[in-house]
């Protein structure tokens, strides 16, 4: 059984030196993860809701091809093959709760590529505080009328009635110890508000019966083809690399692989509610 796995690691570490040494660390990072499943290959992957959500996306990207059985190169290239198996495996209800384990912007993607969909979606409690308390912060934003005025100029007049009601919306940008902090907008630089901020990305909250908020969202990406609720927007080649990757670097960067692979009509858009208090 082990020898089986070895093959596997050593074939998934040569895709990953493929990449280049820009991405070593990480690198060592999978072997260490692979090294750790030896020892824990008769336990269950599913383990405990956001479990990974300190790690980074491309660490986590990277267990999560690895727990699949997917080339992590292959993937980020297109490969049919790889990404099916994917689409296999964290669909396969024996899987349930895998996704749940990593930082929300892995979660949400594993599951709009391989389509999971909202299926048994679950938030740790830490994550749904850093959410709550991202919304109570604006929530003190919007007590000062010049925003209000610029959320006006800005969306509209429907935004400033669905305030009047008591929803809130959440903007990200800017850094906390900026000389002048963008006003409305939650720093990106506080615990969980990245992760945020590429998963959710800007969001409505509506308050609900037990006192918190529901964040209902549609997870798709504009740039999809139409008929995967996106805007058909088909860039050139030239643009492709120049968005996507136009060194190795860039590439396999997770946002550009994930960016590519809309384009190319991977994917199933889906909506969702995380509820907090």
């Amino acid at each position: 059984m082990w020898d089986k796995v070895s093959r596997f690691a050593t074939d998934r570490l040569t895709d990953l030196k493929n990449v280049g040494g820009a991405v070593s660390n990480e690198i060592k990072y999978a072997a260490g993860q692979l090294n750790d499943n030896k020892t824990q290959q008769s336990q269950s992957w599913s383990g405990v809701p956001g479990q990974f959500a300190d790690k980074s996306p491309l660490q986590n990207g990277l267990d999560a091809l690895n727990k699949a059985g997917a080339s992590p190169k292959g993937f980020a290239d297109g490969n049919p093959n790889d990404l099916k198996l994917v689409s296999n495996f964290y669909t396969n209800p024996k899987n349930n709760g895998v996704m749940n384990q990593y930082d929300l912007s892995t979660n949400l993607y594993l599951r709009y590529i391989s389509g999971k969909g909202k299926e048994g979606l679950e938030v740790s409690p830490k994550q749904k505080g850093q959410i709550s308390g991202f919304i109570k912060k604006q929530q003190d934003n919007l007590s000062d009328p010049e925003l209000v005025d610029n959320i006006k100029s800005n969306f509209g007049e429907g935004h400033v009635d669905r305030i009047q009601k008591g929803d809130v919306p959440v903007y990200f940008g800017g850094w906390s110890d900026a000389p002048a902090p963008v006003k409305g907008k939650i720093p990106v630089d506080i615990e969980g508000a990245k992760d945020a901020s590429t998963s959710l990305g800007s969001f409505w909250a509506k308050p609900n019966t037990q006192g918190g908020f529901d964040v209902e969202e549609d997870y798709n990406f504009a740039y999809a083809p139409k008929k995967d609720g996106g805007s058909g927007y088909q860039p050139t080649v030239k643009q492709a690399k120049t968005h996507y990757g136009s060194n190795p670097v860039q590439w396999y960067k997770p946002q550009n692989v994930a960016g590519r692979h809309a384009i190319s009509g991977y994917g199933t858009p889906f909506k969702y509610t995380i509820s907090v208090p």
